[in-house]
């Protein structure tokens, strides 16, 4: 495939503003605007994508969190502690 193609290839996959978005990249932020975010230090955003709890894209060197993750672990968690109840605790036989 030629460069020309590839171009144009992407091209049609960005959405235009204003357009349809279903086809639209994912929004991402570098873990210094996810530590401000989640009010946790760096080392401990660097543990969460080590323990798989928080997805990462990588781009080179460079690490990004999709912010749909981060809106789904503070769902997550605000859902644990509006209902505590609802999580597995092993002692209820």
């Amino acid at each position: 495939m030629t460069a020309r193609l590839r171009q144009s290839a992407f091209q049609s996959n960005v959405s235009r503003p204003g357009g349809d978005r279903s086809n639209e990249l994912p929004q991402l932020m570098s873990i210094a605007e996810a530590t401000a975010y989640f009010d946790r230090s760096e080392r401990s955003l660097r543990r969460w994508i080590k323990a798989g709890r928080l997805p990462v894209v990588r781009v080179g060197r460079s690490v990004f969190i999709p912010v749909e993750e981060v809106r789904r672990i503070v769902q997550q968690d605000l859902t644990d502690r509006i209902a505590p109840g609802n999580r597995a605790s092993g002692g209820d036989r």
